[in-house]
């Protein structure tokens, strides 16, 4: 499924029922915390509230305490006095969405074979308008929206695989790493990860010491998953061949090749034997085309090769940490 879903599916239940706000929270099993994929309507100081103060006031499985018996998503209207504490009393109410002119709301927890998968939290400016029967909609709606989320963020759950959540926001774009131990993944390569794949969803980066593959996952609000898994090397190139293959892309000579690398200019010239063989092609071209269509990422000393499906190649400058090019 993809965002155009989760378009159709907001588009249905608005056709269903009112609702003013909306945000859908995806909780991470790996370090207990709620991330918004999706928001409409809230400000960031209601968002914010929802995001992290709800979890904290009510933790996972509220429904069950509140609704026991036919397990509807609770209502500030109808389930608001007996949620402990009472939510008209809590700040995410006082502070944030009372503050900002919402009198109504409710919260869904999803849930999948017993598995979390976070918070969709609906406002209303209208008084009483989640209702009994409008909480019944909503209830009968969360195995589509389940459905969509587990499709959607369906990561690789080996044991050395980074995770990453990364969100474009208006001052600052966030970026943090969810899981994996950032002193085991190369600093320029978590760097370059987020502009390396806003053009393709997968590729392969490499960079002096370590292989890895990379996917990305985008939800409607600019919040993307970020996954990097260590990799084997591509047709059993070694990590020099994959390094003067990134050169060939960019349209080097073997004289320049040899100078970006300090090896000698017929070293050089072995490599290239040696990758146009272990690719089964004919020259130094049809090399250049294989790394375009694998969609291949090589990070060398600071400097990005981005190789892309249009057949165009970049290289692109990076910001050393006082901010200048690094060469």
């Amino acid at each position: 499924m993809s965002t155009e879903s989760l378009n159709w599916i907001i588009h249905c239940m608005k056709a269903n029922f009112g609702f003013d706000a909306m945000q859908i929270l995806w909780f991470c099993p790996e370090n207990k915390k709620h991330y918004e994929l999706f928001r409409e309507g809230y400000n960031k100081s209601c968002a914010d509230s929802l995001n992290y103060d709800f979890p904290m006031t009510y933790p996972q499985g509220f429904t069950h305490l509140i609704s026991p018996h036919d397990l509807l998503p609770p209502s500030i209207s109808e389930s608001g006095e007996i949620m402990q504490p009472p939510f008209r009393m809590t700040n995410i109410y006082l502070n944030a969405l009372n503050k900002h002119g919402y009198c109504d709301g409710l919260s869904l927890e999803l849930n999948s074979s017993e598995f979390y998968f976070g918070l969709i939290h609906f406002s209303s400016y209208a008084a009483n308008n989640f209702n009994r029967n409008v909480r019944t909609l909503i209830h009968n709606f969360r195995t589509v929206i389940e459905d969509w989320m587990g499709k959607m963020i369906s990561y690789n759950k080996t044991i050395n695989n980074f995770i990453f959540f990364y969100a474009k926001q208006k001052s600052t774009d966030y970026f943090e790493l969810i899981k994996g131990d950032k002193d085991k993944i190369q600093s320029e390569v978590i760097f370059n990860i987020v502009e390396t794949l806003e053009e393709n969803k997968q590729q392969l980066l490499l960079n002096q010491q370590n292989v890895y593959t990379a996917s990305i996952t985008c939800f409607p609000n600019g919040s993307n998953i970020i996954e990097v898994v260590p990799a084997a090397l591509p047709n059993k190139l070694t990590k020099k061949e994959l390094l003067v293959l990134s050169w060939l892309v960019s349209g080097k000579t073997d004289k320049e090749i040899s100078q970006c690398l300090c090896l000698g200019e017929r070293t050089i010239n072995s490599h290239i034997a040696s990758i146009l063989r272990k690719l089964e092609v004919n020259n130094r071209v049809e090399a250049a085309v294989y790394a375009v269509l694998n969609q291949v990422v090589f990070i060398q000393n600071g400097m990005k090769t981005i190789t892309a499906k249009s057949n165009v190649t970049n290289k692109m400058r990076l910001p050393n940490q006082q901010g200048q090019s690094i060469d």
